[in-house]
């Protein structure tokens, strides 16, 4: 078992960086079964690793079930996402390849984590918040912009293909504003992908000017910018944006998956990594992984500089 607490940990968002590897072009396949996702998920996660030279730990962290709080507050979360044959056979072969990657990465010396009935987003920030007050530093691998929230002092964002960092030094050079600001703004703008609805006729940029004019301070109003047809758009939706505060900030969901931990009435369950070279290397010759391991020396390298 390790002992050792990782100084700088890169914390994976496992979701939304396996859909994004699902989605890839790389159309790979063994033994009739599509091994797409695995295959770009460990590359993915080799590259940012390889770069990242100061991270000493990883986990990657899945989604587990349903969001037992959202659904309950509000019913019609991600209700958008339709069955379909061919959208459950997609389901199938990601759960599939993720089990694998589970078995494997661990291998790898990867930790695993998640939490029945909450999302990766809500244990990402339980970790950030517990590794800050540690004065321990974090980087968020993620496509996921609602994890901008995170961002604090020792906390960063490293975008799943690998290419581009934001801080909070960077997110107020870009926008203007804090991660706290950001997760405001993203109360009033509607969430396609979770089937969250938000003000009508107001998206991210908009929402951030009317942040940057100091609302939810009754003098907003009144600063360069805000016509009336926008104070009335936000007057009139109060209740929407109250209901998507509390489904979007993930500072509150983390205290709340923080006390039902501490009561015991959620278990954090772990895969903890420990490098087997030899196990890693055979499960990967057998998922027909050959071509990515044909120099071991270079791939494993650094998988090699987690403690």
């Amino acid at each position: 078992m390790k002992s050792q607490i990782a100084q700088r940990s890169l914390l994976v968002d496992g979701n939304s960086v396996g859909w994004r590897a699902f989605h890839s072009n790389a159309g790979l396949s063994y033994g009739g079964v599509s091994t797409t996702m695995a295959y770009v998920f460990i590359r993915m996660l080799r590259a940012a690793l390889d770069t990242e030279e100061e991270i000493d730990g990883c986990v990657v962290v899945w989604d587990y079930g349903k969001s037992k709080f959202r659904t309950t507050l509000y019913p019609e979360y991600k209700a958008n996402r339709e069955r379909t044959e061919e959208r459950e056979a997609d389901y199938a072969i990601f759960h599939e390849q993720q089990a694998w990657l589970s078995e494997v990465l661990p291998l790898l010396g990867i930790t695993i984590s998640r939490c029945l009935h909450w999302e990766a987003d809500d244990v990402l920030a339980f970790w950030t918040k517990v590794r800050s007050r540690q004065n321990l530093h974090s980087v968020v691998m993620t496509g996921d912009h609602d994890l901008v929230q995170l961002l604090r002092p020792k906390v960063s964002i490293l975008n799943s293909d690998g290419k581009s960092r934001t801080t909070v030094q960077s997110l107020w050079d870009e926008w203007g504003i804090t991660p706290k600001q950001w997760a405001i703004a993203r109360t009033l703008c509607k969430d396609s992908s979770d089937n969250i609805t938000g003000i009508p006729g107001i998206g991210l940029k908009t929402a951030i000017k009317i942040i940057k004019a100091g609302w939810p301070n009754l003098d907003w109003t009144s600063q360069p910018g805000i016509t009336d047809r926008l104070v009335k758009l936000v007057t009139e939706h109060h209740a929407i944006i109250t209901r998507n505060e509390q489904l979007m900030n993930l500072s509150a969901a983390a205290l709340m998956l923080a006390k039902e931990l501490h009561t015991k009435e959620s278990i954090l369950e772990f895969g903890v990594g420990q490098l087997d070279e030899k196990q890693a290397k055979f499960n990967m010759v057998q998922k027909g992984m050959a071509e990515l391991i044909a120099n071991w020396t270079s791939f494993v390298t650094p998988f090699r500089k987690l403690v």
